[in-house]
């Protein structure tokens, strides 16, 4: 009996991550892009100017918590 309570709460805990989950979910096409930076290195520059963190809170004020930058020819989100 306690079995099949405890598949069912996993199975209803399940359902709910799904649907919670479901809409913050992003693709690399909905995800913004940080402007500037130059090719390849991307917005090292910019980041080594200043505190790294300080760089990035100003980018979250501007493009909302997931964003997508360039560092070393890779793409970082």
């Amino acid at each position: 009996m306690l079995f099949f309570v405890l598949a069912a709460a996993v199975v209803v805990v399940g359902v709910i991550a799904f649907f919670v989950l479901k809409n913050k979910t992003y693709t690399s096409e909905n995800v913004p892009v940080v402007q500037g930076g130059i090719p390849f290195l991307g917005q090292v520059l910019v980041m080594l100017k200043g505190s790294p963190w300080d760089t990035m809170s100003k980018w979250v004020a501007e493009y909302g918590e997931v964003y997508k930058f360039i560092l070393f020819g890779s793409e970082a989100v």
